[in-house]
């Protein structure tokens, strides 16, 4: 048997996995998309940024800069002074640990630079190291926090991969980014800071979770669990063998006569019924407000820390969901709702397929991605071009070589946390998807789902698959840039099939604003930019990802900076 299928869980996504357990339970919808709003590039920023006092010169790991020379002219030492590259490196004993100066924020502030969310290139972009105006934690860790690990396993042979969730302790880092926000924890607090340094409140991520989406504006969200009233049943069932009519009274809305499964007895006129949904919040000042946003439909497919423009459309077609809801009452007499939706794309407020999908995500490079539950039917996930028809054929019938007839067909991912990124819009002309094979003859027969293989693939906008060296596992792909994890070791390579970061590190995350950060087996953590230039010295114990422009590095020497991607 030839399952390839791996793990795939990096350390530091547990941060996240630590507020996604209740989205994992829910992704058989797999939900999300994005708003129809395209970014502004060039957007001024929202806030002003506080010019700092002039401090002595060549301050290193991290220092605020004071120089004769204008924002240009430092831009242009700057480069130079931080030339070096991983392009060539083959051991990490290579990379140089010492510091480097990076330019105050306020300095480059006074000469029209902002803080930026745009990827980042040589060109257009300076690290800039901030000096906030409330006290920067020392240490990493004031406190442990519980965390929630991913593995991906088989029950037994030839079954389906299922996602499964560890409970572990893990230290709580003292600074931690949430899509533009600053988490800052003192061991007594937390307190949520603005990008630029300005104090919004206090919370508890216990009680308000990051929800890891954003609404149509671009607002990060947080969560509660909440119990709400989905309808009351008007009258009593009408009983049939294995199902029953009744008519549902739902707020706001007009009744409407719905098939509720399995057998109802003795509801009761005006008999209410409640589920436990996540309420959705948005910071407005100071105060959590409630969001105008529906999870279901507007968000974006994938739960992690992403900017504001991910998952938007890049063309006038949008998405369109008509919702509907099941009513089921299980053994035990409880009522329950399944909410779904059927889905379509929408263009001048005509619609652009003749049949309605089970999902569709936005439409990036010219095509669009949608869900069927018909897996080995007509395809479980595929992509349909601006005229409404199927852009390449993705189900596969065939005999393998031990004989097997087989149905390929490629699907959704397992989980829907910052693991699977680089599924559902295209990205520099490839997306990822999940490959998987089963015995056909075995699902024709019995019904069942005996998985020959499962891996994670490329693909073109042609469907072709695209070749990633032999025996790497695909960890992730954004910006073009391809994740790769052999034997415990990772490396980047471009879309052009280029190795930009060869597979020596021993961690990794994926590109985000153009930046990615690579760790050694020595502990030190650098942050390179797609042309795999250094842009964070591998001086630094813990760096973040770039959130909307801002990230945190921590050295064990100089304790917790605040670095800003800042542009003009």
């Amino acid at each position: 048997m030839v399952i390839c299928m791996k793990k795939i869980f990096s350390v530091k996504l547990a941060r996240v996995l630590s507020v996604l357990v209740f989205a994992a339970a829910a992704s058989a919808a797999i939900f999300y998309i994005g708003s129809q709003t395209k970014r502004e590039d060039k957007a001024p920023p929202e806030e002003t940024v506080t010019v700092m006092p002039e401090v002595p010169k060549n301050i290193f790991i991290g220092g605020d800069v004071s120089s004769e020379l204008n924002a240009d002219e430092l831009l242009s030492q700057i480069k130079k002074d931080h030339g070096n590259s991983v392009l060539t490196v083959s051991n990490t004993a290579e990379l140089s640990s010492d510091p480097v100066t990076f330019p105050g924020a306020g300095l480059l502030a006074s000469d029209g630079y902002y803080t930026t969310n745009v990827p980042y290139t040589a060109d257009s972009c300076i690290i800039a190291k901030m000096t906030p105006e409330f006290d920067i934690p020392y240490k990493f860790s004031v406190r442990n926090r519980t965390v929630y690990e991913l593995e991906y396993k088989q029950l037994s042979d030839y079954s389906k991969f299922t996602a499964e969730y560890t409970e572990t302790e893990q230290a709580r880092p003292a600074i931690e980014l949430y899509m533009g926000y600053m988490f800052i924890d003192n061991g007594e607090s937390l307190d949520i800071y603005s990008k630029d340094g300005r104090r919004i409140t206090s919370f508890s991520d216990e009680n308000y979770i990051p929800a890891y989406t954003r609404d149509r504006d671009g607002n990060p969200l947080f969560y509660k669990m909440g119990t709400v009233e989905s309808g009351r049943f008007d009258c009593e069932g009408v009983s049939r063998d294995d199902e029953d009519r009744i008519r549902i009274r739902e707020p706001h809305k007009k009744d409407k006569t719905v098939i509720v499964k399995g057998k109802i007895d003795e509801l009761g006129e005006g008999n209410p019924v409640t589920e436990e949904v996540k309420v959705f919040y948005r910071l407005s000042g100071s105060s959590f407000v409630a969001a105008d946003y529906d999870d279901m439909t507007e968000g974006r497919g994938l739960y992690f820390d992403y900017p504001s423009y991910y998952g938007i459309t890049d063309g006038r077609i949008s998405m369109y969901a008509e919702k509907s809801n099941t009513y089921k009452k299980d053994i035990d007499g409880k009522i329950t709702f399944e909410h779904d939706a059927y889905w379509n794309y929408k263009l001048y407020d005509n619609v652009i397929s003749d049949r309605y999908f089970d999902r569709v995500y936005n439409f990036n490079e010219g095509l669009g991605c949608v869900l069927t539950e018909e897996y080995y039917q007509d395809g479980g996930l595929y992509f349909i071009k601006q005229n409404g028809a199927r852009a390449f054929n993705t189900v596969k019938r065939y005999r393998n070589n031990m004989g097997w007839y087989v149905i390929e067909n490629i699907l959704p991912p397992i989980s829907n946390g910052p693991e699977s990124i680089g599924y559902f819009y295209y990205d520099h002309g490839l997306v990822r998807v999940r490959r998987e094979i089963i015995d056909f003859s075995n699902y024709e027969t019995n019904n069942t789902q005996k998985v020959y293989s499962s891996e994670e693939i490329l693909i073109d906008t042609s469907g072709n698959v695209y070749p990633t060296p032999v025996g790497y596992d695909i960890k992730a792909y954004s910006d073009g840039m391809i994740l790769l994890e052999r034997d415990g070791l990772y490396g980047f390579m471009d879309y052009s099939g280029k190795w930009i970061a060869q597979p020596i590190y021993t961690d990794a995350e994926a590109f985000s604003e153009g930046l990615a950060v690579i760790g050694t087996a020595d502990g030190r953590y650098g942050m390179i930019d797609t042309s795999g230039n250094i842009v964070v010295p591998f001086a630094y114990t813990h760096i973040s990802s770039c959130s909307d422009g801002v990230i945190a590095v921590y050295s064990e020497e100089s304790g917790w900076h605040i670095l800003r991607k800042m542009t003009v």
